[in-house]
C-alpha cells in the first residue's frame, strides 16, 4: 500500500522505495503519539503522502548537473497498461507522453484536488475511504474531485495535442 501510493507520486521504483522505508521509519518513530482518532490505515496513507510531496520538493530544489532536467523523466512504463496489444514503438510513444502530459496536469492541481484524483482514480479507493484518508467528508471530497475534473478538462481543451 506505502510504495504503491508513493509510486503514485515520484514515478521511481527506486524512489518510492526509499520513500517506502522513510514511510515506516517515522511510523516506528511515531506510533506512541498515534491518538486512535482514526484508522491506522489512514494514518499510515497520509505519512506517505506528505513523505512523497516531500521527497518531490526537496528533488525539485536539487541541482541537476548544469542542466535542467524534468521532474518526470523517471516515468514509469506505461505499455504494460495498453488496452491493445498492439507493440509500434511510434503508437507507445506517443501514448506515453500522454500519460506523462495527463499526469503533469494532475500534478498541477491544488493539494487536495490532485489527492482525491490520485486516491480514487488512480489508486481505485473508495469514496469513503479516500474521504477518510484525506480527512474531509464524502461530500467534501465529491467537490473535490470535481473541482478537479473540471481543471483537468479545462488544461487538456487547451492543449489540443493531449487527447484521451
Amino acid at each position: 500500500m506505502v510504495y504503491n501510493l508513493s509510486l503514485q507520486y515520484v514515478w521511481s521504483a527506486e524512489d518510492a522505495e526509499e520513500i517506502t522505508q522513510d514511510v515506516f521509519l517515522k511510523v516506528f518513530e511515531s506510533l506512541g503519539k498515534f491518538r486512535s482518532e482514526s484508522h491506522l490505515r489512514t494514518w499510515i496513507y497520509r505519512i506517505t503522502i506528505n513523505t512523497s510531496l516531500d521527497f518531490l520538493k526537496a528533488k525539485k530544489r536539487q541541482k541537476r548537473g548544469g542542466g535542467w532536467k524534468p521532474l518526470f523523466m523517471d516515468a514509469p512504463n506505461w505499455n504494460d497498461k495498453e488496452l491493445i496489444p498492439f507493440a509500434h514503438p511510434g503508437i507507445e510513444m506517443e501514448s506515453k507522453e500522454k500519460v506523462e502530459e495527463i499526469m503533469r496536469m494532475i500534478f498541477q492541481l491544488p493539494e487536495k484536488q490532485r489527492d482525491a484524483i490520485v486516491l480514487t482514480k488512480i489508486q481505485g479507493e473508495s469514496l469513503t475511504d479516500a474521504s477518510n484518508l484525506m480527512g474531509v467528508s464524502a461530500k467534501s471530497l465529491e467537490n473535490y474531485l470535481l473541482r478537479a475534473k473540471v481543471a483537468l478538462r479545462s488544461k487538456l481543451q487547451k492543449n489540443s495535442d493531449t487527447k484521451i
